[in-house]
């Protein structure tokens, strides 16, 4: 009798440690980190708000020398990145104006040109598309939000030119062209200056 209870109780004990060893885990943890990441951009408008021509463009007619046009050529950065801003200026009839004008600089053509702002880094001619384009530096970071300057505020038409010069140049065509690359980034090395690495990287 003895040795059946002893049998049951060591039969109860494999059982009561059989399940404990059922109901005993390792302590364990998991935790899970997610980084989303949305992209910035670069945006920019330009608009010439009071051009009697329009905004978007347009043509003046009956143009007389001595004529002065409100043209206000204004870049704004609507992206969510600071930019580096450049303007360029194409003139159509380039050779005509050339026979018209010899000694001309920026300010024969352009009234309310601000240096300070707008730094003036040359002009290409191409001489079978007849154009001479002017390129311009926003001396500069452009903010997120924030407009530039005016490039310049008017279209001057001079006075001096005669009746003949005047018939060449008829037609003639200012286009303007905004181009714009994130600031961030570039820095100063020996290669150039910040700006110029960006506009190096954008490319002529």
């Amino acid at each position: 009798m003895k040795k059946k209870v002893l049998v049951l109780a060591l039969a109860v004990s494999l059982v009561a440690l059989t399940a404990l060893g059922v109901t005993l885990a390792y302590f364990t943890d998991t935790k899970t980190a997610t980084n989303t990441f949305t992209m910035g951009n670069v945006n920019i408008t330009l608009t010439e708000l009071k051009f009697p021509g329009g905004p978007g463009g347009g043509t003046i007619s009956n143009v007389t020398p001595g004529d002065s046009i409100t043209k206000d050529p204004t870049v704004t950065n609507t992206g969510a990145n600071a930019a580096y801003v450049r303007l360029k200026v194409t003139v159509t009839k380039s050779s005509e104006f050339d026979a018209a004008l010899p000694n001309a600089d920026l300010t024969t053509l352009f009234s309310g040109y601000a240096p300070s702002v707008w730094l003036y880094k040359g002009n290409t001619e191409d001489t079978v598309a007849n154009t001479r384009t002017y390129t311009f530096w926003y001396n500069g970071v452009l903010a997120p939000t924030a407009a530039a300057a005016p490039l310049f505020t008017a279209v001057n038409i001079p006075a001096g030119i005669t009746s003949g010069q005047a018939s060449a140049l008829s037609g003639f065509q200012i286009i303007v062209k905004a181009e714009a690359i994130q600031a961030d980034n570039f820095v100063d090395n020996t290669t150039g200056t910040a700006m110029e690495n960006a506009f190096t990287a954008l490319g002529a």
